[in-house]
């Protein structure tokens, strides 16, 4: 029987092959390309119908038939179904991966769950799992769209891990923090001037960032620090948040809002239905939300409406 891992080139080769595809999908472009002029989708249609037909055929979309299992932690509110994407497209001709190897980026939240193998048995840590993110290349971070980070265990993935890395230029970033880390996030909050407040008022955003989310989640068990969430909300009202090149992204005050949702007790013994009460704040730039949300066919936090 064969040994597979023998077989394996060395790294070295691996990496240098890999480099040179990367180069050779870089250098595509339609002058290099063939015209497509027998194909009705290149030579008959429109260039704006063109781009919807992509724009359909390749932007992340949520998958009604595959729901979350009752008891994967990943099912939360807005999030009780697995998402779908495919790129098959892109490997038709040169001149459709021209016109569209960017749109799977530009439509995609990466979702980013801040969990412990060993204390929810989960398959394997999520460094496994997000590490794709610090191979990207520098021309597919520049495309980047959504992170949304979700906090279930305080401290075990910081979310600075994943947007101060330079070449990742994402447009939006929305960060949950549920019920569980309470208890240590609001130590860490009471003292704002000291290098304890790292984990948001501190942090420095990619420049091309549009838009920031912080949703903080509490219930009933949560009623003794919910005096600590009302202050946190006005002082965001007033507070600012960094972006790399000096500007800052100022509090929305119109769209932040509270919200209720039903979801399972996942840290109770006898898993249950429980009420959870959300507090959502905004921050935003000037620009125009269509600019950059024009490709977002999951709207995981169910904003899309609000224009």
């Amino acid at each position: 029987m064969t040994d597979k891992k023998s077989d394996r080139k060395p790294r070295h080769v691996r990496n240098t092959a890999s480099r040179a595809c990367r180069r050779s999908l870089q250098s595509i472009s339609p002058s290099n390309s063939h015209p497509q002029t027998q194909c009705p989708l290149f030579s008959t249609l429109p260039s704006e119908i063109r781009a919807l037909i992509f724009e359909f055929a390749l932007c992340q979309t949520v998958d009604r038939n595959r729901p979350f299992q009752k008891r994967n932690l990943n099912c939360r509110c807005n999030h009780d179904h697995l998402t779908h994407q495919s790129t098959t497209l892109l490997r038709t001709c040169r001149l459709v991966y021209c016109e569209t190897r960017f749109i799977p980026l530009q439509s995609a939240t990466h979702h980013v769950f801040d969990m412990s193998r060993e204390t929810y048995n989960y398959p394997r840590l999520q460094s496994d799992r997000v590490n794709y993110l610090k191979h990207l290349s520098s021309q597919q971070g520049q495309q980047l769209y959504h992170l949304h980070y979700t906090m279930i265990v305080l401290g075990r993935a910081p979310l600075l891990k994943y947007i101060t890395i330079a070449h990742l230029h994402w447009k939006r970033i929305t960060w949950t923090v549920t019920t569980r880390p309470w208890h240590a996030l609001a130590s860490s909050w009471r003292q704002a001037d000291t290098d304890r407040d790292y984990n948001f008022r501190n942090m420095q955003l990619p420049s091309t960032c549009q838009e920031v989310c912080l949703e903080l989640e509490t219930t009933a068990q949560d009623s003794e620090r919910m005096p600590f969430l009302t202050g946190l909300f006005e002082r965001c009202m007033s507070a600012g948040i960094k972006r790399r090149d000096g500007s800052i992204l100022t509090f929305d005050n119109e769209q932040s809002d509270k919200f209720l949702w039903k979801g399972s007790e996942w840290l109770a013994t006898e898993r249950g239905i429980i009420e959870y009460n959300v507090s959502r704040f905004f921050w935003r730039s000037g620009v125009p939300r269509r600019q950059y949300t024009h490709l977002d066919h999951v709207d995981c936090l169910g904003t899309n409406h609000k224009q």
